[in-house]
């Protein structure tokens, strides 16, 4: 039965509130709960709630770890903690009473008097930490000076409220032209802004994105760049479009006089763009410039080493204009079907070689150099622009490109790294395994390209073909003078049929441009029969093998004696002649291209087996054909 206190004053003496007390002493002493409640409705703390109080003024202070079960320890305060390494897990001794406690060396837990109230109970050590990180010298404790936490983190990118500026130039790739193809993102960050030079103000990045040089974007690429920047560095982007498509790096340079160019439009955005970050508290962190361009330069056919000289001249121009940290390559995507293949690969490997040679420079993504209708990341519609997926893919692979600069500013983007090394190569060598096909078709010589219905095909990595002194120069795309690991030179079923082969060499082609090759000529092991009137003939009369002999090898008359003289060059092995027919003859090599043959004895004909005659290429007959498979790269990184 509870028994209902009076209200009298303290001290009460009445036998009733002796015996509601006498049952708030066995409260105090015995129970579990924090507080107890007096007969005036106050609340005190009963021993349970004191150890409490106290064990939390310990916890405030710092648990002490002493030692591990496995090891052995001796708890001597209430705040000494000792780990179970086989879990991690620290624990208090909860029996204060009967300390100093002693825990021998191979315990557990449970063999040193179990785990609950008065026995082992776990405890969370991580506000220790906490509390140490707080101190003065917190960075500390992860190796990072000996500041306070606040300060350390200040210095690190996500520790800065900082906006980096993003400067984008180029064709309409840059612009984004994706035409509403589906992918965009939905959702892009609070941090991922743009400026609008129609407007003159800045806002989050939307689709139709304009750019200074008066085109709006219908899909880009650069939504999906600034979400994971910002996901990797914590800082914020603001995005200045200059591009404008189908426009040659010609038309993209710095002009001598101000006036309404490209150049001059992107010049008073990014100006105008700074200052509108000043005035919105944007605080302006680094200051970047991409540069998406070339299909322009391919369809022009503009040459390689043109191409990086005006690279240079842009990149020093946007550096000291712009003050930017770095300037970063997109890769001319794989828009094959806009020009010829070879032509496209000739801007690929200007950039690449403007990248490797700078410091200020890097190749920021190569994923669009991949990109095909067949895989969805070009559009079937005109072969150039990307699909909305893949302005996303580029954008996000260049973003993790420009993110590595925060870290290091003098380490290559990753994806860089693909430029060097390669089959049987060092790992310092800038490679490629390329093949060129060259025919002859309607008294001409050129290479092959995707659009030959006929199975043959050129790849990237040779800059067509040339014709200088009777040979076939073959340029190859990469600055610097090359090695050659090797190469297969074949001939195809005509040029065996006419006893023809190719030997190739290496040739410097523009030493001041840094252009290098190979030049192959044609060689002919001929078989023919010559007159004494100095008539030539072929065995089966066929015509394009006799055009071919008498393309190589003139003959003249004069009395008993026929002088034959090879047009295509020297030849340093004398020929075979035999009478053929009554009477003998009598052949004598009077120089490396010229032979005399004296008939005597009534002979009126000669055979004539000629090996390794140089066959001027005028000569060679149509439908001959040679392939050659190579291995080149740079002679240094």
């Amino acid at each position: 039965m509870t028994t209902t206190p009076t209200q009298n004053s303290v001290p009460s003496e009445s036998p009733i509130d002796l015996k509601f007390n006498a049952g708030k002493i066995d409260e105090f002493v015995t129970s579990f709960a924090e507080w107890y409640i007096d007969r005036f409705g106050n609340k005190h703390y009963t021993i349970e709630g004191l150890k409490r109080l106290v064990l939390q003024q310990i916890y405030n202070l710092g648990w002490a770890p002493v030692g591990t079960f496995q090891g052995g320890a001796v708890i001597t305060a209430a705040g000494d903690i000792i780990q179970d390494t086989t879990n991690g897990v620290w624990y208090r001794w909860d029996d204060l009473s009967t300390l100093p406690k002693t825990v021998p060396s191979g315990s557990t837990p449970a063999s040193t008097g179990g785990i609950g109230d008065g026995k082992w109970l776990a405890v969370d050590v991580s506000d220790v930490l906490r509390k140490q990180l707080a101190t003065s010298s917190g960075s500390g404790l992860v190796g990072y000076g000996t500041e306070t936490v606040e300060s350390a983190l200040s210095t690190l990118p996500t520790g800065k409220k900082v906006y980096d500026l993003v400067i984008v130039y180029g064709q309409s790739n840059a612009v984004g032209w994706a035409q509403d193809t589906p992918g965009f993102p939905t959702v892009i960050h609070d941090k991922a802004l743009y400026f609008n030079p129609v407007t003159g103000v800045i806002g989050k990045i939307i689709k139709a994105m304009p750019s200074s040089s008066g085109q709006t974007s219908t899909g880009h690429g650069w939504a999906s760049f600034a979400n994971e920047y910002i996901r990797l560095t914590g800082r914020g982007v603001v995005v200045v479009n200059g591009a404008y498509g189908g426009t040659a790096i010609a038309d993209l340079a710095k002009p001598a006089t101000p006036g309404t160019t490209l150049y001059d439009k992107l010049t008073s955005a990014v100006n105008s763009a700074k200052a509108q970050m000043i005035a919105n508290n944007l605080p302006i962190g680094n200051t970047y410039a991409i540069w998406n361009q070339g299909e322009q330069d391919a369809v022009v056919n503009t040459s390689a080493p043109v191409y990086r000289t005006a690279l240079n001249k842009l990149i020093d121009d946007m550096s000291t204009d712009f003050s930017i940290k770095r300037f970063i390559i997109q890769t001319l995507s794989s828009c094959y079907l806009y020009t010829s293949e070879y032509k496209v690969a000739r801007i690929q490997q200007a950039q690449r070689d403007v990248a490797a040679a700078r410091s200020d420079t890097l190749i920021g993504s190569n994923a669009q150099t991949r990109f095909t209708v067949n895989n969805g990341l070009l559009q079937s519609t005109d072969n150039v622009h990307y699909t909305q997926r893949g302005y996303n893919i580029a954008g996000k692979q260049l973003a993790g490109s420009v993110a590595s600069i925060n870290f290091d500013d003098l380490a290559a983007a990753e994806i860089e790294l693909d430029l060097w090394g390669g089959m049987l190569s060092s790992g310092k060598r800038r490679t490629k395994l390329t093949h060129v096909r060259v025919k002859k078709s309607g008294g001409s010589w050129g290479v092959y390209s995707e659009n030959d219905s006929t199975g043959s095909y050129t790849q990237q990595g040779v800059d067509g073909a040339n014709l200088v002194s009777d040979k076939v120069q073959i340029p190859f795309l990469g600055a610097g003078s090359p090695f050659y690991s090797g190469e297969v030179v074949t001939p195809n079923r005509a040029m065996q049929q006419f006893n023809l082969s190719v030997i190739g060499a290496p040739v410097t082609i523009d030493s001041a441009n840094g252009v290098y090759g190979r030049e192959y000529q044609v060689f002919a092991n001929l078989n023919f029969t010559v007159n004494s009137s100095g008539g030539m003939s072929v065995s089966g009369g066929s015509a394009d093998q006799l055009a071919m002999v008498q393309g190589c090898v003139g003959a003249v008359q004069s009395g008993s004696t026929v002088t034959l003289t090879l047009k295509g060059g020297p030849c340093y092995q004398y020929p075979v002649a035999t009478a053929f027919g009554a009477g003998s003859i009598f052949a004598n090599g009077t120089s490396t291209t010229t032979v005399t043959i004296n008939f005597a004895g009534g002979a009126t004909g000669a055979l004539v087996n000629w090996p390794n005659v140089p066959v001027p290429l005028s000569a060679v007959p149509n439908g001959c054909e040679f392939s050659c498979v190579a291995f080149i790269g740079s002679s240094t990184d």
